[in-house]
């Protein structure tokens, strides 16, 4: 890479017998976009401690290449970088082998080197570098968000959450505009709670060839909630004795009072079908109380057939546990009631303790006949098999019976138990371009975990995993990319795509590619 000897800052500097100062911030703003300003970029190799990228000359350089070091680092009042990147990026210079330390390796090729706010930058000239334009230039190295956090967003002190990052992004776009490679916002580890949607508009766009990336730092474990979680030691004995009277054992059953965890969520989630709340143990799902346990019973004679939509149907069970039924406050069943292609889940409206039999609440789509698979759920009184759950929606109350069959064992003492309670989606663009999600997991709602609205273009998902959810991506629009990712454990659409206009014929220029399903539609088997 040919160097380039350095000529700095004239325009937006003003001497004084003070020494060098600076105009008022809204004349610093007007000429951040000049061409000193992007002298300053051209003419300058800067980096900074904690951060893969580098701006070489104006061009976003990243170090992640160079895997035994992939980044700028600190270490007292040395700084370290790939002995790779300097060689590629002076190559007149000294060979560099392993690591380089860039004060020694300024000195001996008789570059100059400043730190100012925590950038490094490197040049053949002398130069003074004002603080309002290296603030700007820091955010160009990511902007670092963490779940607690209360910083300004920069490495050293992240913010807290993406909407002040998106604030950041668009000061910058105001101000200075993109920087060549756009902009990461940085997420460092840890769960992100969502409890409402979070949208991006048009004004959240990057351009072409600089996006907006929002990527998880390293490896790190980056996790978008869309419930609650809590410890198996904060669920208790059942005192109720009303539920007590319907558990098959009381005494292998423990609860918690959700009431005070419920706070910023909206009720949607009660209005759900029970099936579609996931309680995740293990980083399974764990099933909610049926019976029969496992598999299929038959439906026995059908004593009422639906005549169509708002009509019921009615058919023998032909189990005396029928009576126990009837005391459930919302009892449900799913089955295959004509074809194997299609399931239907219907409310069970009416209990008949003599004649055994159970009625629906609404119509058989297809009708009804004996000797169809079915089963029943959403009942206290069959929550007798390990791994089952209940929730109480009057009284937010969830109920498990532990899968190691033992409320006190270590084990579920000592391990989480998730809740699902978001119902709208986790993320919703419109109008949004050049946008890309990288290495995220989105997890534990009962919405859909991100849509693509068809004003939006050039949005990429690499890398990233979404689970324990109802809905995974609904996607329009142009040329989105979607490679890399892991999707499982999700109750019903994994997928839809309806890019591209087939009115104009105009192609999606849409990629789907590399990516892992497995374990879903689980709820919604047939549809």
């Amino acid at each position: 890479m040919k160097k380039v000897l350095l000529t700095l800052l004239a325009v937006i500097m003003t001497v004084t017998s003070c020494g060098i100062v600076f105009a008022d911030e809204a004349e610093v703003f007007k000429n951040l976009k000049s061409a000193e300003y992007q002298k300053l970029m051209q003419n300058t190799v800067i980096v900074r401690p904690g951060s893969p990228d580098a701006f070489v000359y104006g061009k976003r350089y990243s170090m992640e290449d160079y895997a035994e070091y992939g980044e700028t680092r600190k270490d007292g009042d040395k700084i370290y970088v790939p002995g790779g990147f300097i060689n590629d990026v002076f190559p007149e210079s000294a060979a560099a082998e392993g690591e380089c330390e860039l004060y020694k390796f300024s000195a001996d090729n008789g570059l100059n080197i400043k730190e100012v706010n925590g950038n490094i930058y490197i040049a053949k000239n002398t130069y003074e570098i004002p603080d309002s334009i290296s603030g700007y230039i820091t955010k160009f190295f990511g902007i670092y968000v963490k779940p607690g956090a209360k910083g300004v967003g920069i490495y050293e002190s992240p913010c807290a959450s993406l909407e002040t990052a998106k604030s950041v992004v668009s000061e910058i776009k105001k101000s200075v505009g993109l920087p060549d490679g756009g902009i990461n916002i940085v997420l460092r580890a840890g769960t992100y709670i969502i409890n409402s949607t979070v949208f991006f508009a048009e004004t959240d766009s990057g351009l072409d060839g600089a996006p907006i990336t929002y990527r998880a730092y390293k490896d790190e474990r980056v996790c978008f909630d869309g419930g609650i979680s809590v410890k198996g030691s904060e669920f208790l004995p059942v005192t109720d004795t009303q539920v007590k009277s319907k558990l098959p054992n009381p005494e292998r059953v423990v609860g918690i009072d959700l009431s005070n965890k419920l706070s910023g969520f909206s009720d949607g989630f009660k209005g759900e079908d029970p099936a579609n709340w996931s309680v995740i143990y293990k980083d399974a799902k764990l099933e909610c109380a049926r019976w029969p346990n496992s598999g299929f019973a038959l439906t026995g004679e059908v004593l009422k057939r639906s005549k169509g939509r708002g009509d019921t149907f009615e058919f023998v069970v032909g189990d005396t546990r029928v009576k126990n039924w009837a005391k459930e406050d919302d009892p449900r069943m799913f089955g295959y009631f004509a074809f194997t292609w299609a399931s239907e889940r219907r409310l069970i409206a009416k209990v008949n303790t003599e004649l055994l039999s159970i009625t629906s609440n609404d119509h058989a789509e297809y009708g009804i006949s004996a000797d169809k698979q079915y089963y029943v759920y959403n009942m206290l009184c069959e929550m007798d098999n390990p791994g089952e759950v209940y929730f109480d929606k009057k009284n937010s109350m969830l109920y498990i019976y532990p899968v190691e069959g033992d409320p006190k064992s270590s084990e579920f003492l000592n391990n989480d138990v998730q809740f699902s309670l978001l119902s709208g989606d986790m993320f919703s663009l419109a109008g949004t371009q050049n946008v890309i999600f990288k290495g995220i997991t989105f997890e534990n709602s009962l919405g859909l975990a991100m849509k693509i609205s068809d004003t939006c273009k050039n949005i990429q998902i690499r890398g990233c995993t979404f689970r324990n959810i109802k809905n995974a991506i609904e996607m329009e629009g142009f040329k989105h990319l979607v490679s890399g990712c892991d999707f499982y454990n999700i109750t019903g659409r994994v997928l839809w795509t309806n890019c591209g206009d087939r009115y104009t014929l105009t192609p999606s220029e849409t990629v789907i590619t590399n990516n892992r399903f497995w374990n879903f539609n689980t709820v919604s088997r047939t549809n």
